[in-house]
């Protein structure tokens, strides 16, 4: 008895969780998640902004520290490295809470069965998740090309010790060249991050979707079926 009245209840919790309009459900979950994503991504643009800005300062700050004659607090070069890091730091909730929600929508989403209403509308959400995912590995190319280049440059060039009389010009523009070029380089190499993480998910699910939805080969399957000769197995696909 205590079985079949725990069966009804659960049923009955089962049924009060059903949309009574999936359609809408649907389209409220997918709105949710755009939501999330831009929070998603927001931490992601403040991550790469701090994390720019922590480097920059701080490199900035360790080369001019020795020779500047105000106090830490007021050199510009430690302030930018401060705001960076208030930046990067501000970006770890965006990034946990956005995270959390897009995974909370997409499950939803996948357990009402809210696919695209077209197999060609699958294809093209594919095509433009690989485009993305490629765009990101370009990115990190370019960057990480950049930045070693340019560390190397910014490193090889400096005249440390040397008074500023003396400085070579010409040595003096390369090695702030180099270091600008470092900076773009690290930024690109960050950029491509969320540029790899949210093509490839958005490739998977573009491609769970189609196994589940548009695939042509039907599932092979055998069973006991009778006749007036007697019994036998059938195969259907």
């Amino acid at each position: 008895m205590l079985v079949f009245i725990a069966s009804v209840c659960t049923n009955a919790q089962s049924l009060l969780r059903q949309p009574t309009d999936p359609n809408e459900t649907c389209q409220k979950v997918w709105q949710d998640y755009k939501k999330a994503d831009v929070l998603w991504k927001t931490g992601w643009g403040l991550f790469g902004t701090g994390a720019g800005m922590t480097v920059a300062g701080c490199v900035a700050w360790t080369s001019t520290k020795y020779s500047w004659d105000g106090s830490v607090w007021t050199n510009p070069a430690f302030s930018i490295m401060l705001i960076g890091c208030a930046t990067f730091v501000v970006s770890i909730p965006c990034l946990a809470v956005g995270q959390v929600r897009r995974q909370s929508a997409m499950k939803i989403y996948d357990d009402y069965n809210c696919l695209p209403a077209t197999c060609e509308e699958i294809k093209i959400n594919y095509k433009k998740a690989t485009t993305l995912w490629k765009t990101g590995w370009g990115l990190f190319g370019v960057g990480a090309g950049l930045t070693i280049g340019g560390c190397l440059a910014w490193r090889f060039t400096g005249q440390g010790g040397v008074p500023p009389e003396e400085q070579n010009p010409k040595a003096t523009a390369k090695h702030t060249a180099g270091f600008t070029v470092m900076i773009i380089g690290a930024g690109a190499t960050v950029a491509s991050i969320p540029c790899l993480s949210v093509g490839q998910t958005r490739r998977k699910a573009a491609e769970s979707a189609y196994r589940r939805k548009c695939s042509s080969e039907p599932p092979l399957t055998f069973s006991l079926q009778s006749s007036a000769n007697g019994l036998g197995i059938a195969m259907n696909f």
